[in-house]
């Protein structure tokens, strides 16, 4: 699995010094750990709290139009030359993949949620290279965006200046609620009480 750091500095990306991780793998594997798949353009409603706006949805590939990301036999959408998707999350993620088919310079991603944003880069930029062709599985690869320092990622913008931009399957990571870090952090801590308190006893009884 191919891996790059992209940093603030070399893409002018706002916010954490650490920016986002992003990593890659040919073909359409498996979402990370801990990842739901919100999108799959199957036709049916999106997940409750995620929606999205622009692009088209294809079942099959059209000439010089949209070409299915390899091994893709599903409904797939492509952002087509000046059109733009995007996906909105009511819960801030921590991760992001997807599976897109050819990687070409002229496709876009842009991320953002409050006080945040990444800046729009190139999909040529992203492990795997460029200007690939939807045969050679190489360039077609899941992406994962991991997002280190905290942000508050809200928004995925897709866009393209070619035909086209195709892509299927995505999946998150939700930020856990407050709430949540609260039950984490009390379990851990009455974990911990409740083994200083054997220990404690265990002593006594000695």
């Amino acid at each position: 699995m191919k891996s790059l750091l992209l940093l603030a500095p070399v893409l002018a990306f706002a916010g954490s010094a650490q920016a986002l991780t992003i990593t890659s793998s040919p073909l359409d594997v498996a979402p990370s750990a801990g990842e739901k798949v919100v999108f799959d353009f199957n036709g049916g409603a999106p997940v409750a709290g995620y929606s999205y706006t622009g692009g088209t949805i294809f079942t099959h590939s059209v000439a010089n139009v949209a070409a299915a990301p390899a091994g893709d036999t599903t409904p797939f959408l492509a952002v087509q030359q000046g059109d733009t998707a995007t996906f909105t999350f009511a819960k801030a993620i921590k991760s992001f993949s997807i599976y897109i088919g050819s990687v070409d310079s002229f496709n876009s991603l842009h991320f953002t949620g409050p006080g945040y944003d990444s800046g729009v880069f190139s999909a040529s930029m992203l492990p795997g290279g460029d200007n690939g062709n939807q045969v050679n599985g190489d360039t077609n690869r899941r992406f994962f965006f991991t997002f280190n320092g905290g942000q508050s990622v809200k928004t995925v913008t897709l866009g393209s200046a070619g035909n086209s931009f195709e892509i299927d399957n995505i999946a998150v990571a939700n930020v856990p609620e407050p709430a949540t870090w609260a039950m984490l952090v009390g379990g851990f801590g009455l974990i911990g009480f409740a083994r200083r308190r054997k220990s404690t006893l265990e002593t006594v009884a000695a």
